[in-house]
């Protein structure tokens, strides 16, 4: 019986020796966060007694012996028993383990492992250790621009705020593009230190995007999890409505030299390509008389050209590209201005300062209003041409983003340039993004349809619903026209709020709502709403 006992005494002895001794000892490990970005370096200190035969090595969670991370031997640890190591460059939970020898396989790891220490990488990094990697919440305050809106090709400024992972990237897209469809990408861990990106702007008009990923979005799985934030941008031809042509006279005689200067172009939008170009009046694309690129010109961007030889009249016109290049034609053409050759009567120029009786088939009773309107910055060259003539959709839009801005003090911003297919007019854009209107069906809007006088009142009503949210559109004490009959339901509130007010007024007794309206008297009835919303 002794010497059973004493042999299982020994045989206890034995396998307590074969336990790892630092084990007993209190091994431990600490870390100096407990979540890290991707690649993020990582300070793993070690305390108690350790074997120089142990190893530290880093798994991911509820991994088999040989699907380490990576390893370090303790032995070639400095003397505090540090290790400083990259993060992995995967999300996931991770776990650092400790054992007392190299473990080769399963039975000796079950025997070696001395300490274990669970962290998590994950995109959005923290202090606090989440339960499972978190994926980041898209946001756009992270993603800095200089601008909101550039011209093709102008440099741009893209600045990241916050900290990412090293292994994330920075990418431009188009607007809703796939993950494959970029325009651009820099590596973030290639930006300067104040995590700048800079770089041209894309070569086409449209909405664009820049996005931020915790790492390069080799496909939509990743790209799902991996995108942190995104910043929307603009493409344009123009940004600033500055581009404009002066002639060093109106009216030439046939081959006479004369002087033509493109004005108001930064440089990019000279070497992007900008032209100017002589057509007879109402000329197609491809019926120019003479045409030459900006950037060819002297350094004031005067052309001197021999005017043509026939007798008219003809328009010069500063486009952002060679036509046949632009993807808008609308947007593209910057500017346009008329002369004559050989004493041809030169048509209607856009009022200047203030419009005088009869100029521009202007009425009198409408010369006060106009006037008035222009003083305060509600009207647009297009609609003091021709005072006489039907205004369209488009211009009305350009009055009502202007009412808007002027009651409210606050600037329109535009929806995407892709929302309609036969118009990136950027104040008809703005327009719909404050719902003053609408499209007409099938992504048009329709811009150079005449409007009614029921659509105006509505469009108005909606401009100062959009101006001030607040309002009280009742209107008691509206008048009841003959043809109240003839008015659509839509626009009911719009005309019984204005005529209330004597803003839009009937003609004995009748509303006429789907008669057009003129140019001045859509100036008119812009000029009465300001007034209305503006007295003290």
């Amino acid at each position: 019986m002794k010497k059973r006992i004493a042999t299982a005494i020994l045989t206890l002895a034995m396998l307590c020796t074969m336990l790892p001794t630092a084990l007993a000892a209190g091994t431990a490990i600490a870390l100096d966060k407990e979540v890290y970005l991707p690649g993020e370096t990582m300070t793993i200190q070690l305390s108690g007694t350790l074997p120089e035969e142990g190893h530290v090595m880093i798994y991911k969670e509820n991994a088999r012996i040989g699907q380490f991370y990576t390893y370090e031997g303790i032995s070639y640890l400095d003397t505090t028993n540090t290790w400083t190591v990259d993060a992995p460059s995967d999300v996931g939970n991770y776990q650092v383990r400790v054992y007392g020898t190299f473990p080769h396989d399963d039975t000796i790891a079950a025997s070696a492992l001395m300490a274990t220490k669970n962290f998590t990488v994950s995109y959005t990094g923290g202090s606090t250790a989440p339960t499972t990697p978190t994926t980041p919440s898209v946001s756009s305050g992270a993603i800095g621009l200089d601008k909101d809106a550039y011209t093709i090709n102008e440099p741009m400024v893209v600045t990241l705020n916050g900290t990412f992972p090293e292994v994330g990237h920075v990418m431009i897209y188009k607007q809703n593009a796939k993950i494959d469809q970029f325009y651009a990408y820099e590596g973030i861990s290639y930006l300067d230190a104040t995590n700048t990106w800079r770089r041209e702007a894309p070569d086409d008009i449209g909405s664009y995007q820049v996005r931020i990923y915790g790492t390069y979005p080799h496909d939509h799985a990743i790209a799902a999890s991996a995108l942190m934030a995104t910043k929307d941008f603009t493409v344009a031809y123009n940004t600033t409505g500055k581009p404009g042509i002066t002639l060093s006279k109106p009216s030439f005689a046939a081959e006479e030299s004369m002087s033509i200067t493109a004005t108001g172009l930064s440089p990019v939008q000279i070497e992007s390509g900008a032209v100017l170009m002589i057509y007879p009046q109402s000329g197609k694309l491809d019926q120019f008389a003479a045409y030459e690129n900006v950037r060819d010109m002297d350094a004031t961007n005067t052309w001197k050209v021999g005017a043509p030889r026939d007798a008219g009249i003809y328009e010069v016109r500063l486009y952002a590209q060679y036509p046949t290049y632009l993807t808008d034609l609308a947007t593209g053409l910057l500017a346009q201005t008329t002369f004559t050759v050989g004493g041809a009567a030169l048509p209607n120029q856009p009022v200047s300062g203030s419009v005088t009786p009869g100029q521009n088939g202007v009425s009198d009773w409408a010369i006060p209003e106009i006037n008035n309107a222009i003083q305060e910055g509600l009207v647009t060259d297009k609609v003091t041409v021709d005072f006489s003539r039907p205004i369209t959709r488009e211009e009305f839009c350009e009055l009502a983003v202007k009412l808007y801005e002027a009651i409210s003090g606050n600037t329109a911003q535009a929806a995407p340039a892709n929302t309609f297919t036969d118009t990136q007019n950027p104040e008809i854009l703005k327009a719909y993004q404050l719902k003053i209107v609408n499209g007409t069906g099938q992504g048009l809007f329709s811009p150079g349809n005449p409007i009614s006088r029921q659509e105006i009142a509505t469009m108005l009503l909606r401009t100062v619903k959009a101006a001030v949210p607040a309002l009280d559109t009742s209107a008691p004490n509206a008048p009841a026209f003959v043809d109240s009959g003839d008015i659509a339901d839509w626009a009911r509130e719009g005309v019984n709020y204005f005529a209330s007010k004597e803003i839009i007024k009937g003609a004995n007794g009748a509303f006429m709502p789907k008669a057009n309206t003129t140019c001045e008297a859509a100036i008119a009835l812009v000029k009465r709403t300001f007034d209305s919303f503006t007295a003290i």
